[in-house]
């Protein structure tokens, strides 16, 4: 299946025909100006794979999943219909398990137990939509779960009336999330800043994060600040990670972050430790000297001390560039005298 998966969209991106007696015309450069004048993103093709086995399938979704995702990523606000032939369109493949848990293990059938519901998908786009661009492929990997119980005998308490709740919202989250990363990627960096600080979908706030902190914005730090509370783990990781990459030893970031190290999430904790010693400073140095010898686990507190170096370094760093070397000399420009 995932062979087949692979070829069909191989042939959907290279224009080709799985039809042999029907070839497709070529794409002229007419037909380029005319895709290149339509919104995007495009969409030309969406393949939907269920890859559950059969001996753990509850029931047979593939007409609703199909249904489900194809609604969600043509939805009002996501991506825009376009032609087969249309070379600056993308491609969509996603991939679906789902199942019933019982002490974790998978059974097609029980009384009890969780719904999962699993999709891998990728988008696959010429950059920004231009024919002759280079062709980008984005990834994203979600799943959700619900508890189930028909001990009475209700059908619509059952693992299969649970797995199917799960379809909708779980296909919108993927759209979402494609849509964000397709979109966000090459956009201006008003419209980064633009996105970070106002209400959108998980999946465009987690890209936006990325690229604010790729980018250096300065401009994001107050958006990136309120993420790292946000309900959604992976923008409250991606925000994390770009206030480390901006580098501001500012006593509301380092609250920020050494709120991210609460509660029990670890993922959240590392971030938040990696992008302390990153940025620097006082205190910064002070909360991770005392994460180095208080946290619970082994791993963080090693994780802990690393990054104490670090954030000493750097605040060393920038003590030398502010005052000048020892010998009393201001440092001139471009002799290695960097701030972190």
């Amino acid at each position: 299946m995932r062979a087949l998966v692979l070829a069909c969209l191989c042939l959907v991106l290279s224009g080709c025909q799985t039809d042999s007696s029907t070839p497709q015309a070529p794409v002229t450069q007419g037909d380029a100006a005319a895709a290149a004048a339509q919104p995007w993103p495009r969409l030309k093709a969406i393949i939907i794979a269920d890859l559950t086995a059969p001996e753990n399938r509850p029931v047979d979704l593939e007409a609703e999943e199909d249904k489900a995702v194809r609604g969600a990523l043509t939805a009002p606000g996501r991506f825009h219909s376009a032609l087969s032939k249309d070379p600056g369109a993308c491609a969509v493949e996603v991939k679906t398990f789902y199942g019933l848990l019982v002490n974790g293990e998978l059974t097609a059938k029980a009384d009890q137990g969780k719904a999962k519901l699993v999709m891998e998908a990728e988008a696959h786009c010429p950059t920004q939509g231009r024919s002759d661009g280079e062709v980008e492929t984005y990834r994203t990997t979600l799943f959700r779960e619900a508890p189930f119980s028909n001990v009475d005998g209700d059908p619509t308490t059952d693992g299969v009336a649970a797995l199917r709740a799960l379809l909708i919202p779980l296909s919108d989250q993927v759209a979402a999330t494609l849509y964000g990363q397709v979109t966000v990627r090459h956009a201006e960096d008003a419209d980064v800043l633009k996105a970070l600080s106002t209400e959108q979908p998980a999946g465009v706030l987690m890209e936006a994060a990325a690229e604010a902190g790729e980018r250096k914005l300065l401009g994001a730090l107050e958006s990136l600040i309120s993420l790292t509370g946000h309900d959604d783990d992976v923008v409250v990781l991606r925000a994390g990670a770009a206030l480390g990459l901006l580098g501001v030893a500012e006593d509301r970031v380092i609250t920020a972050l050494a709120a991210m190290t609460e509660g029990p999430d670890h993922e959240r904790h590392l971030i938040a430790v990696h992008a302390m010693g990153d940025i620097g400073g006082a205190r910064a140095a002070r909360y991770l000297d005392t994460l180095a010898v208080g946290h619970p686990r082994p791993a963080l507190r090693e994780a802990a001390r690393q990054a104490a170096k670090r954030a000493k370094r750097a605040k060393a760093r920038a003590t030398k560039t502010d005052t000048g070397d020892r010998s009393g000399h201001d440092a001139p420009p471009g002799t290695g005298a960097e701030r972190p």
